[in-house]
């Protein structure tokens, strides 16, 4: 069978963006330990921006908010042994990794979170934390109206 023309253009336009996802997780980890570094060896306070603390020379310097250090170091000294070793796991992209950050046996994650499509890996984190997949649930609803002029919801009085 012979590839056509489109469909040859969307198998390299794939493979492109699947590049890019792995250099982005590259760089995401990358980023994670020089953050690490900077604030575990304390050289932000050779900055000159008159930084009081870690946090504000990252958001000074970096324009990082807490939360985005954070992960990005958290990400780093979680799975970032890990994805050196095994490098089909720079697949995953950095969202994924930092939704896997609070499970306690996040690496046994790493899979699903490499090879699953969103919604799975979405019910899958359900699972993990104990909360109803959508996937297997009876979906109980309420009765809902939705306004024609504000499109505000107003539950019905049954």
């Amino acid at each position: 069978m012979e590839i056509t023309h489109p469909a040859k253009r969307l198998d390299e336009v794939t493979k492109e963006i699947h590049a890019c996802i792995l250099e982005g997780t590259r760089r995401f980890l990358m980023i994670g330990k020089l953050l690490k570094q900077v604030q575990d060896d304390n050289i932000w306070q050779a900055s000159s921006c008159d930084c009081h603390s870690f946090l504000e020379w990252a958001e000074k310097e970096i324009r990082w908010k807490r939360a985005q250090v954070y992960n990005a170091m958290a990400v780093f000294e979680r799975f970032g042994s890990l994805m050196a070793a095994d490098q089909s796991l720079l697949e995953i992209e950095p969202t994924r990794l930092i939704r896997l950050l609070p499970l306690p046996d996040a690496v046994e994650h790493l899979h699903d979170a490499a090879t699953l499509t969103a919604g799975d890996f979405e019910n899958h984190l359900k699972m993990a934390t104990g909360k109803q997949p959508t996937d297997i649930c009876e979906h109980e609803y309420e009765p809902w109206q939705r306004c024609k002029t504000c499109g505000k919801f107003i539950k019905e009085d049954v």
